[in-house]
C-alpha cells in the first residue's frame, strides 16, 4: 500500500464522492424541487449511458454492477407499487435486496474482466436469475414477513432508530465496503473508489426507502459514479504508465504542448537496461523500472517526472533555464 498523498486523496473523492455531495444536496435541501419526471429522466438516461460506456470499454465489472442495480430496483419498485412499504412483498423484497445487493457488489468487484464472452457472462447472470426467483418466491403476493435472517436484530435496536435498514444487511454494507476500501489502498484504481462510493449511494437510496423520487435518483447516481469511474479509468490508461504510475508519453507531450518558455527538460535512461533484463528476468527489470521512478517522482525543483518509453524518462522543470 502506498501513502496517503494530496493526489490519492483527490483520487478517492473526485468524482465519485463529489456526486454522490451534489445529489444529496438536491435531494435533502429546501432551496430546490426536482420533479418526479426529471428524476425519471435522469434515471433512465444514467442506466442508458452507463451501460453503454461500460459496454463500449469492455468493462464486464461495471456492466454486472449496473445490471444489479436495475434489476433490484426496478424489483422493489415492482413489489412495493413505487411506494416505501412496512408490511407485505414491498417490505420483503426490501430486506432480501438490501442483504443481497452489497454482497454481488462484493462477489463482482473481486472478478476478473473478462469482456463479454458467453462463457464469462453464464456464471454472473445465473447468479442474478436466481437471486430474482428467491426473491420472486419470498415477496410472493399474501406473503406478510421475510425470513428472519433478514431481519435479525444482534444488536439492542434502539442502537438503530436512525435507519430503516435491517441489521444484516448493515452488516453486508459495512463488510463491502471494508473490502471496497482495501481494494482501493491496494491498486488506487478508479474503478474500485467507483464502486466503493456507488456502494455509497445505494446505502444512501435504501436510507430513503429505495423506491420512490428518493431512492430512484440514488440509485441513478449509483449508476453515474459508475459511468464516471470508467472515464476515469480509461483516462488513467491512455496518460498513465500502468507500471510505474508515472505519467506516459501521451501525457508529456501534452504537457510540453502548454509549456512556456523558458522551461528545462532533463532526459533519463537506464544504462545497459537490455543486459539487465536478459540476464536477470524481466520481473526483476520491472521492480528496477518502477524503483527508479519511485525516485524520479520525488524531484524537487518544481519538477514532474514522466515515463516516455521502456527504460527512458523525462523531467519537465516549468520556469527553468
Amino acid at each position: 500500500m502506498g501513502s496517503w498523498n494530496h493526489g490519492s486523496l483527490k483520487s478517492f473523492f473526485v468524482p465519485g464522492g463529489v456526486l454522490l455531495l451534489l445529489a444529496a444536496l438536491l435531494l435533502q435541501g429546501a432551496w430546490l424541487t426536482i420533479s418526479a419526471p426529471a428524476i425519471d429522466f435522469y434515471y433512465y438516461a444514467v442506466f442508458i449511458a452507463s451501460c453503454l460506456l461500460a459496454w463500449r470499454f469492455h468493462s464486464s465489472r461495471v456492466m454486472l454492477v449496473l445490471v444489479t442495480l436495475l434489476v433490484a430496483h426496478r424489483a422493489m419498485e415492482f413489489f412495493s407499487n413505487g411506494q416505501i412499504a412496512l408490511l407485505g412483498p414491498g417490505r420483503i423484497s426490501y430486506e432480501t435486496i438490501a442483504l443481497l445487493l452489497p454482497v454481488n457488489f462484493i462477489i463482482f468487484s473481486g472478478g476478473r474482466e473478462r469482456g463479454f464472452a458467453a462463457a464469462a457472462m453464464v456464471r454472473p447472470i445465473g447468479l442474478l436469475f436466481l437471486e430474482s426467483v428467491f426473491v420472486a418466491v419470498f415477496a410472493r403476493p399474501g406473503a406478510t414477513t421475510s425470513p428472519v435472517i433478514f431481519r435479525v436484530a444482534f444488536l439492542d435496536k434502539h442502537l438503530f432508530q436512525w435507519t430503516r435498514i435491517p441489521q444484516p444487511a448493515l452488516l453486508a454494507f459495512g463488510l463491502a465496503c471494508g473490502l471496497l476500501l482495501i481494494r482501493f489502498l491496494l491498486y488506487r484504481k478508479p474503478l474500485e473508489v467507483g464502486l466503493l462510493w456507488s456502494l455509497a449511494a445505494v446505502f444512501a437510496g435504501f436510507q430513503a426507502g429505495a423506491t420512490g423520487r428518493m431512492g430512484s435518483a440514488y440509485f441513478a447516481t449509483a449508476g453515474l459514479i459508475l459511468a464516471a469511474s470508467v472515464v476515469e479509468n480509461s483516462y488513467l490508461l491512455a496518460y498513465h504508465d500502468e507500471l510505474t504510475s508515472l505519467p506516459a508519453r501521451r501525457a508529456f507531450n501534452d504537457a510540453l504542448l502548454r509549456m512556456e518558455a523558458p522551461y528545462a527538460v532533463a532526459v533519463v535512461d537506464i544504462d545497459h537496461f537490455k543486459l539487465f533484463n536478459d540476464t536477470y528476468g524481466h520481473d526483476t527489470g520491472d521492480q528496477v523500472l518502477r524503483m527508479v521512478a519511485s525516485r524520479l517522482a520525488r524531484v524537487t525543483g518544481g519538477g514532474r517526472a514522466y515515463r516516455v518509453g521502456g527504460e527512458e524518462f523525462s523531467i519537465l522543470f516549468p520556469a527553468r533555464r
